[in-house]
Parts: C-alpha cells; structure tokens; sequence
C-alpha cells in the first residue's frame, strides 16, 4: 500500500513539474507576442503622428 502512495505521490510531482515548466512556457511566449504587439503599435502611432494622422 506504501509503495502505490510513494509512486502516486513521485507521478503526481512529475506531472506538476511539467506543466509548471510548460505553463511558464506558454507565459513567455504570450509576454513576448505582447510586447512585440505593444512595441508595433508604438512605432505605428509614432509614424501617424509624424505625418500628421490622428489615430
């Protein structure tokens, strides 16, 4: 009985371990897209503005 309550408990660590990792993943790439959208969105309201366009 131990011994499937110690290879629950090791699988379940495992398991979490993973989708930490992934979910950080996941953070990473959705901060980035972010920030490359916030930074487009900078240098287009940069360029209207330049030309005299009111976004």
């Amino acid at each position: 009985m131990r011994f499937w309550f110690v290879l629950l408990a090791l699988l379940g660590k495992e398991t979490y371990a993973y989708y930490y990792e992934r979910n950080a993943l996941n953070a990473t790439a959705a901060n980035k897209v972010c920030a490359l959208s916030t930074y487009l969105k900078g240098i287009a309201h940069r360029v209207n503005s330049e030309s005299g366009v009111v976004t």
